[in-house]
């Protein structure tokens, strides 16, 4: 959290001096205007991100499978992310999935397939929220007045994004752990199945 809330505040404090240093010949009041549009533009876009957490959240867990290709994690992908060194900035991460009942911030009980399933999918959802939120960050673009829709929309569109990124970086190095959790868990299970939330179940991976 302390990470994210620094990358926003020195980003807002440099969209700031820009303005400042190049104001809007004859705008009246265009310091105030200028920090009242970049706060309304900040606080908007986070209200965009919530409304695509809640949207994906309602959506169906057989989708976010970790069968599907889009969820999955090659050897080159997870290597890219270690060179990025993710391994030194990963816990530092906001992680708001505790909001929507369920946390990833840790894996709290790693021989319960069940538990570990519903990471997966979690971690899954997560990534397609973050998605989301970059792209529809860049609507502030076109709601704050025109003479602002590069000075501060388009900015405040970018460390969004950026923002959102590293989330989804996280959460993609995470996914061959998790699958190897699971698949650990699921032998020491034998034959069992495990329920995933009370509409579906899914055969335990066999010795």
């Amino acid at each position: 959290m302390i990470l994210y809330f620094t990358i926003i505040t020195i980003a807002c404090g440099i969209i700031m001096m820009l303005n400042f240093a190049m104001p809007i010949a004859d705008y009246p009041n265009f310091p105030l205007w200028s920090m009242l549009v970049l706060v309304l533009s900040v606080v908007g876009a986070f209200l965009l991100d919530l409304v695509c957490a809640t949207v994906v959240h309602f959506m169906k867990n057989a989708w976010f499978d970790d069968k599907h290709k889009i969820f999955q994690v090659s050897k080159r992908e997870k290597r890219f992310y270690e060179r990025l060194g993710i391994k030194d900035w990963k816990d530092k991460v906001w992680e708001l999935g505790g909001m929507g009942g369920f946390s990833k911030s840790k894996m709290k009980d790693p021989s319960n397939p069940e538990y570990l399933w519903r990471f997966i999918i979690e971690n899954n959802k997560g990534i397609l929220v973050h998605i989301l939120c970059i792209a529809i960050g860049f609507v502030v673009m076109f709601v704050v007045p025109g003479e602002y829709m590069l000075r501060i929309g388009l900015p405040v569109a970018i460390v969004n994004a950026i923002l959102n990124l590293m989330t989804i970086m996280v959460l993609r190095y995470n996914i061959p752990r998790l699958q190897v959790a699971y698949k650990r868990a699921c032998r020491v299970k034998g034959r069992e199945m495990v329920s995933v939330d009370n509409t579906q179940e899914i055969a335990v991976v066999q010795d």
